[in-house]
Formats: C-alpha cells, sequence, structure tokens
C-alpha cells in the first residue's frame, strides 16, 4: 500500500531485475519534492529497455502523488525540439532525476541537493533505475516506521 494526498492506494512494484542481484552502490537519502522532473542524457535512448525506465519510474512516482515531468537533460535539443530541459543545476525547488550515461564499470545513484543521478554504466539503464526504486521505496518504509 502506497499513501498519497488522497489516502492508500494498492500497488504492485514490478520489476524485470533480481534486486538481490542489483549490486549498484547508492549514495542518496531520497526526500522528493512535490513536482520531479525526469530528465534523459539524449545517450541513454541507445540502451536496451531505456524506454521502459520512464514508464516504470514515472508510473510509480505518479501513484505516490508526485507531479511528474519528463525532459532533457541537453540544452540544445530542448530548444530545437521544444522540449522541458532540467539538470542537477536546476533542481532548486523541485527534484530532478537525472539518468545518464557515465564512463567505467560500476553504475551507480548519487545525490547532489535536490537532483538524484542515476549514473549509468554499460548500458545498465533498466538495472540502475530499477535499484533507485527499491531504494526510494525501502527508505519511505523506513522513515515512515520510526
Amino acid at each position: 500500500m502506497i499513501t498519497n494526498m488522497y489516502g492508500q492506494v494498492k500497488y504492485n512494484l514490478y520489476i524485470r531485475n533480481d534486486p538481490r542481484k542489483l549490486k549498484m552502490p547508492v549514495y542518496a537519502n531520497i526526500s522528493l519534492k512535490k513536482d520531479v522532473f525526469i530528465a534523459f542524457d539524449p545517450d541513454i535512448s541507445k540502451c536496451y529497455a531505456s524506454n521502459l525506465v520512464a514508464t516504470e519510474l514515472g508510473g510509480l512516482l505518479g501513484v505516490m502523488g508526485y507531479n511528474v515531468t519528463g525532459a532533457t537533460a541537453s540544452k540544445q535539443l530542448a530548444e530545437e525540439k521544444n522540449l522541458p530541459f532540467a539538470n542537477c543545476d536546476t533542481a532548486i525547488s523541485n527534484t530532478v532525476i537525472y539518468i545518464k550515461n557515465v564512463a567505467g564499470d560500476e553504475s551507480s545513484v548519487t545525490q547532489k541537493g535536490n537532483c538524484y543521478e542515476i549514473n549509468v554504466a554499460n548500458c545498465q539503464a533498466l538495472e540502475t533505475t530499477e535499484k533507485f526504486m527499491i531504494e526510494l521505496v525501502n527508505q519511505i518504509i523506513k522513515r515512515s516506521s520510526g
């Protein structure tokens, strides 16, 4: 059960990866503001199942009562295509979840103020986003149980 501004909602969190095998580190104390932007590095679209990332994460956040907006982290692409733009620098009165490619072999989740970077190595976009989602739910459960 998830409690949002309308009461309790039954929500099944379906993930495609075994959470016990999602070993990437999470360096974040997740606390989201009402308005959340999910910003994508344009290179993420080259990764397998990257289209599911927005659907899964946006669905969970929407059920939780957040106002979710998709965005690009490319200022040039935002201007060319008239898309919302967001990155960690724009996370002031809102939250930005920035899904970006990183060099190296380790995916992770890090926090910079109101911005949560889902650092995707080796095109593990779906796996790293699911790790973020699981951690979000776990932290909410810990805070609510006192």
